[in-house]
């Protein structure tokens, strides 16, 4: 068994929201997504037209059923790795990190758009 280590609150919640937001909803995309996407173009042999809202819908509720499991599993995984002095100031700063991801997402869309 691997030894649990001390590390600055920062480390920590940036290891969190990395695996919480980003690698676990793209490893929930690659392996849920990309197939259904491959297998329904195989059987129709073309792209749902008109049908754009509902599937967008479907991809956002996945995507929030990764962004959980993410956070469940690194939870578990700093828990079992990490000597933890203050989960809340841990939280807190996770909690940034993700805002300023989304924030930063949001501007980028937005520039794009006005392009």
């Amino acid at each position: 068994m691997d030894e649990r280590k001390q590390s600055a609150n920062w480390k920590i919640a940036l290891r969190h929201a990395f695996k919480s937001i980003v690698l676990m909803p793209l490893l929930f995309i690659v392996v849920t997504i990309y197939p259904l996407i491959i297998a329904t173009q195989i059987i129709s042999w073309k792209v749902v037209k008109g049908n754009e809202e509902s599937l967008a819908f479907e991809l956002s509720v996945v995507m929030m059923i990764a962004i959980w499991v993410g956070v469940r599993w690194s939870a578990k995984r700093i828990e079992r790795k990490n000597i933890v002095s203050d989960s809340g100031k841990i939280i807190n700063i996770s909690l940034a990190f993700v805002i300023g991801i989304f924030v930063l997402d949001r501007l980028s869309k937005m520039l794009k758009q006005m392009e």
